[in-house]
């Protein structure tokens, strides 16, 4: 929640923070115990959203 309320302070000044850069935030701030879920998430082929797959 910390994330998109920067996310959303940023946007009402004009600046856009593109899907990729929120959700590369959010993996970024995660502990180490979750790096095998970050893995995954960077290695999909599929592009993930701040709302899911």
């Amino acid at each position: 929640m910390k994330i998109k309320g920067y996310c959303d302070n940023l946007s009402s000044c004009g600046e856009i923070i593109s899907e990729h850069e929120h959700v590369t935030a959010i993996l970024n701030g995660l502990s180490p115990e979750y790096e095998s879920v970050t893995m995954i998430i960077t290695a999909s082929q599929v592009p993930y959203n701040v709302q899911g797959p």
